[in-house]
């Protein structure tokens, strides 16, 4: 059976208030700048997991905005570990 995931993009406009007039990159700095925190990285991506899984979905295609390697630190990798593990979600790919 072909797992069906939702990929975290969809939010892209998420963080301008879904008022994006500048083009990809600004959604995609906006998120980057709302995730990067490693003091409210773990509540952020948690909620955004809960509001997918209660979507129904249980798989992701996780949008490297989410969890950037420029910036993302082991303890943001284990947080993010941590809430993927708690909302019963998996990884299928990461989309940079």
């Amino acid at each position: 059976m072909n797992t069906i995931s939702f990929i975290t993009a969809n939010f892209v406009a998420r963080e301008i208030g879904y008022n994006m007039t500048d083009g990809w990159m600004q959604g995609d700095t906006a998120t980057q700048q709302h995730y990067q925190s490693l003091e409210t990285f773990p509540a952020r991506f948690d909620g955004m997991l809960r509001e997918i899984r209660a979507l129904g979905f249980n798989a992701i295609d996780l949008w490297a905005a989410h969890l950037h390697p420029a910036w993302a630190t082991p303890a943001h990798i284990a947080a993010a570990r941590d809430a993927l593990q708690a909302n019963g979600l998996r990884v299928t790919s990461l989309a940079a």
